[in-house]
């Protein structure tokens, strides 16, 4: 269960992974909890559109939910606001759909079952 903003928690980056799954760049880092050990991501997308590209869109992702977060980097700890409710259904399908691809590709590729291609 992803925690409420007023509980502060500590946060260890895992990884980046960066790539294009249908219309959409998608950028993650892989955050996990240091006591809970619950995994989300702050991600980065953006629709590939040659004219006219769409702003990155920012969020923190726990499980298939969607939150809007404020990232301030930069000091010795990485601060995030994770504001509540999540906003999942504000967003467009087709993005949404572009960065759980995103992060299930990820997630496998980082599995130790996983082998690479020979």
């Amino acid at each position: 269960m992803l925690a409420m903003p007023e509980e502060l928690m500590q946060w260890q980056t895992k990884e980046s992974r960066k790539g294009v799954f249908d219309d959409y760049t998608v950028m993650g880092t892989k955050f996990e909890n240091a006591s809970s050990f619950e995994i989300v991501w702050h991600i980065t997308a953006s629709r590939n559109i040659a004219i006219d590209p769409i702003h990155d869109h920012e969020y923190w992702v726990a499980g298939k939910n969607f939150y809007s977060a404020i990232f301030h980097t930069g000091t010795p700890f990485n601060l995030i606001q994770i504001h509540q409710p999540h906003i999942t259904e504000n967003i467009e399908l087709a993005e949404r759909e572009a960065v759980l691809k995103a992060i299930t590709e990820w997630v496998i590729a980082a599995s130790p079952d996983h082998l690479p291609p020979t």
